[in-house]
């Protein structure tokens, strides 16, 4: 009776140190306390543990990392029996373990855990009984509990460390409040964007860091937010804002907000989570850009020769000038295939053919082509065009177009009044020639070849 009751106070006291140990953070002292424990309080020969690895391979956690007493077969022989195996040397039969020479008993004791298959392998001069058997199974509990503890706090440590150095060094302030707009969590790198530390922005008012228009516009967000949520009965989508705020110095500069509702386990909003970033810069590159956009068109508007700028042969933008050419509005024009101006499929596909691959060839291409205006006349036109990007022609082409209708009425004008006074230059009967300033004589007539004796090539270009 008294042995029994001792047996159950060391079982108790064994217990009962492990139970201290659950604390413990790291996971190889804590295993290799447990070994100690049992080797002190039921007098073991030696008792060690480690992990199942995949493949051949097995991990001995404590300091018997050098022992072979057992093989991976005995231990596999464990894993295969699902909980536990006890060999005696009188049994066991295994040419991989030294213990078969000795004259001891031994048990293994196998174990998930979030680390991997463990065993527990006790060495003992006496045969374990009943008992010894169920204590060896209450430590193997309490030691898969620790190791589980252990991983969970360490993968949870390590989760808390990647986000740790997200949030520190993100550029974006990330942040969480309340419906109030009372903030309960932001990234340091709000004072990079508005110049207060994180405790100092959480102590402000909302006025105080957005300019009046722009907290309007927040709370009649929020407010349209949190009614449509509860007239739909489902989560409102996160809403994008550009906002104009006030920095710590009081100057002022746009921010980019994306905010959503943070929601309980019933799906009730009972906060808001969102990033703000400084848009300063895009917003000023916006505002040149619209600039030097009004200024560009103000150009094309007022410029005296036709100009337009298409993607496929389809009108994108025409200057007035250009509709004054064809006599089509710009509502007329944009958005149709150049085709409509064009008198034939023919010229029209010519045009095209020739246009783009001098465009492909030089960057640029100059054509003329006719132009059949909305009231059914056709005009003479000289088209020049070049590349928006020109490893992209996808992206449309610059034109300008001029009416050279008249020039070519008055270049044909010339031609014909040139070939009738070089008819009557050349049938005058009377030797003549033409001198110029510099007494460079420039043309002759036949009379003159038979009267001087030279040919025409002999003596025009000469003085």
């Amino acid at each position: 009776m008294i042995k029994k009751l001792s047996k159950l106070s060391t079982h108790l006291r064994v217990i009962r140190e492990i139970n201290r140990l659950l604390r413990e953070s790291d996971l190889e002292r804590l295993l290799d306390s447990i070994c100690q424990i049992l080797k002190r309080e039921r007098k073991y020969i030696d008792v060690f543990t480690g992990i199942l690895e995949t493949g051949e391979q097995v991990s001995f956690i404590d300091n018997f990392k050098q022992k072979n007493i057992f093989s991976i077969h005995c231990i596999k022989k464990a894993i295969e029996s699902e909980r536990q195996l006890i060999v005696e040397d009188k049994r066991l039969n295994c040419k991989g373990c030294d213990f078969r020479t000795l004259n001891h008993f031994a048990a293994i004791f196998t174990f998930e855990t979030s680390a991997g298959r463990m065993f527990l392998c006790v060495i003992s001069k006496h045969r374990l009984d009943e008992e010894e058997i169920e204590l060896l199974n209450e430590v193997t509990e309490l030691m898969k509990i620790s190791v589980d503890k252990i991983k969970t706090e360490e993968a949870l440590r390590k989760s808390e460390e990647k986000y740790r150095l997200l949030a520190e060094n993100v550029r974006d302030v990330i942040w969480t409040s309340d419906l109030n707009l009372n903030f309960t969590y932001l990234t340091p790198s709000i004072e990079r964007v508005f110049g207060y530390t994180a405790e100092e922005f959480k102590k402000l008012n909302p006025e105080d860091y957005l300019t009046p228009e722009s907290l309007e516009i927040v709370k009649n967000v929020l407010s349209e937010a949190l009614s449509s949520d509860k007239i739909r009965k489902k989560p409102s989508a996160s809403k994008i804002l550009e906002l104009e705020a006030y920095r710590k110095d009081g100057s002022k500069f746009y921010i980019e907000l994306n905010a959503s509702l943070l929601r309980d386990s019933n799906g009730k909003p009972y906060g808001i989570i969102g990033i703000t970033r400084d848009i300063t810069e895009r917003k000023n590159i916006e505002k040149a850009l619209k600039e030097s956009e009004k200024t560009l068109r103000g150009i094309l508007k007022a410029s005296p020769v036709g100009i337009g700028i298409a993607e496929k042969r389809v009108f994108r933008f025409v200057n007035k000038k250009f509709c004054e050419m064809v006599g089509y509005s710009p509502e007329e024009l944009i958005g149709k295939n150049s085709r409509i101006l064009y008198e034939t499929d023919e010229e029209y596909e010519r045009v095209g053919k020739i246009k783009y691959l001098q465009i492909k060839e030089k960057g640029f291409g100059i054509i003329e082509t006719r132009f059949r205006r909305k009231d059914g006349k056709i005009i003479d036109v000289l088209l020049s065009s070049s590349a928006i990007d020109p490893s992209d022609l996808s992206r449309g082409i610059i034109f300008t177009a001029m009416d050279i209708s008249e020039r070519k009425r008055a270049r044909k004008k010339l031609e014909e009044s040139e070939k009738k006074y070089r008819a009557i230059f050349e049938n005058t009967g009377t030797a003549m020639a033409i001198i110029e300033e510099d007494t460079t004589i420039s043309t002759v007539n036949s009379e003159f070849e038979k009267l001087s004796g030279y040919k025409k090539e002999e003596i025009e270009g000469k003085m």
